[in-house]
């Protein structure tokens, strides 16, 4: 069974539908969550509706975030993102769906021109590997003779050098990584290199925010083998503790469940599916400097520890180096604690707030 081929028609027969329906299945599991308003009355209707989520991670980025969108689709996201990040900043979605694609380009310039100001860019692209522009790569092979050893040689030659020297994007270039409800569909062999490839491409510092749909326990053989429920985005899921493992174990720091259903989306048999939405961020790069920071924990937790082994006692001062100072002001414990080398007044300590 080739899973990419199956989600591709599957989200071909979707888009190219009348009413763009999922059908009942996934329409229990990949549903849309709560987006500003005023942010969703400047998205095209049809990218809307068209649109298949399980969260809502555009809330997390930030004015001036150079911002990438994993399996982008309609576009939905990334035109919410294009207004958050601004004029400053800059949204790129990846989808390797050519229908989904088109429609998601179909609106740039009028959505632009509304805007006044135009940051979006759509790329054909598998996010298993950011590195390769297929729309680069069709034009590289297009009008190829292929006649012998040699020729097969220089084109595969040709292909690894465009990667190389002009990737899709880049080392070290997105402030934020988003997607919804993406990851599951991806085949399970390709999985962990969704998220190498996002680590790769954030820099240091950079964040993530991936709303997807988790299993309590392992899916069984016989849901995995099923097409229509991995289109419906049950078949692909992670098991929820392996699923924030991996991320820990790809290197991703100060890792934050920050949303979670209360009740499951969706049960088959003793399978229970779960859509989360979890934060982190890429550890900032070591510094030489061995100047040390004050940093002191509020509590309410007697001591904290961090995903490099820190701890931090309730009540207690703890020096810190600078480079560890820096992450843990990007991590879910900044709001719990008091950096005392900062200048007066910045953790609102003053009398004359």
């Amino acid at each position: 069974m080739n899973i990419k081929d199956i989600v591709l028609q599957g989200y071909t027969d979707r888009v190219t539908s009348p009413d763009g329906a999922m059908g009942l299945e996934a329409a229990q599991v990949c549903r849309m969550d709560a987006y500003d308003p005023a942010l969703l009355r400047q998205v095209p209707k049809d990218i809307i509706d068209r649109d298949y989520g399980c969260g809502n991670p555009s809330k997390y980025a930030q004015a001036g975030d150079v911002a990438l969108d994993l399996g982008s689709g309609s576009g939905k996201i990334c035109y919410i993102l294009a207004q958050i990040v601004g004029p400053q900043g800059h949204v790129i979605g990846v989808d390797m769906n050519k229908d989904m694609l088109a429609l998601s380009r179909s609106h740039q310039k009028p959505f632009g021109d509304q805007l006044g100001y135009s940051n979006l860019r759509f790329f054909w692209g598998t996010i298993d590997d950011l590195a390769t522009d297929l729309e680069a790569s069709e034009e590289t092979v297009s009008g190829r003779s292929l006649e012998n050893l040699d020729d097969y040689t220089a084109l595969q030659d040709s292909l690894k050098d465009q990667r190389e020297s002009n990737p899709m994007i880049a080392d070290n270039s997105v402030d934020l990584v988003v997607s919804n409800c993406v990851i599951n569909l991806v085949d399970t062999d390709r999985k962990l290199n969704v998220l190498q490839e996002i680590f790769r491409v954030l820099r240091p510092g950079g964040r993530i925010a991936l709303s997807d749909n988790v299993s309590n326990i392992d899916v069984p053989e016989e849901l995995k083998n099923d097409p229509e429920l991995w289109v419906g985005c049950y078949s692909g899921v992670y098991q929820e503790q392996e699923f924030y493992r991996v991320l820990c174990d790809v290197g991703f720091a100060g890792l934050t469940v920050k949303e979670r259903a209360g009740v499951p989306e969706k049960t088959i048999g003793a399978v229970e599916f779960q859509s989360v939405t979890v934060t982190a961020f890429k550890p900032l790069e070591a510094v030489t400097s061995s100047d040390m920071t004050r940093v002191l924990y509020k509590g309410p937790w007697t001591f904290v520890s961090d995903d490099e082994g820190n701890q931090l006692h309730r009540g207690k001062i703890t020096l810190v180096d600078k480079t560890t100072a820096r992450q843990l002001r990007h991590s879910a414990f900044s709001e719990h604690l008091f950096f005392l080398d900062d200048q007066p007044g910045s953790n609102g300590s003053g009398c004359c707030g």
